[in-house]
């Protein structure tokens, strides 16, 4: 492949990876109550009963909920964009390096997620 034919899969795959995000947020948004009351919950638990939280700008709400898909909509659509960058990398490895990537893709996510819940669920 040349270097032009390399830079035109590179744009597909990221204009895929990309369209996958907007599905996600847009999925994100339909949930957006229940996400915001997960990734509230640890912080309600911490606060005294009865204390509410202040916005102190006039789109600051709003902007909180739109980071909050973002971040909720990428969440959803990384294995689309794992799978989008393996396509773009498996043609130049050899096969017992093709090998290797199912443990270490296994082990790396395993491990972002017991950080996640690490932090959501057992730091004080």
């Amino acid at each position: 492949m040349s270097l032009l034919e390399h830079l035109e899969e590179l744009r597909k795959r990221l204009v895929r990876a990309c369209v996958a995000i907007a599905a996600g947020v847009a999925v994100s948004f339909l949930y957006i109550d229940r996400i915001v009351a997960f990734v509230f919950a640890p912080m309600r638990r911490a606060l005294p009963p009865g204390a509410k939280m202040i916005y102190t700008a006039p789109g600051e709400a709003f902007g909180l909920y739109v980071n909050i898909a973002l971040l909720a909509g990428t969440v959803l659509a990384a294995p689309f964009i794992m799978f989008q960058i393996w396509r773009f990398i498996a043609p130049a490895l050899y096969t017992n390096e093709k090998k290797l990537v199912i443990p270490f893709v296994a082990l790396s996510s395993a491990g972002v997620a017991g950080g996640w819940l690490f932090s959501h669920y057992l730091r004080r």
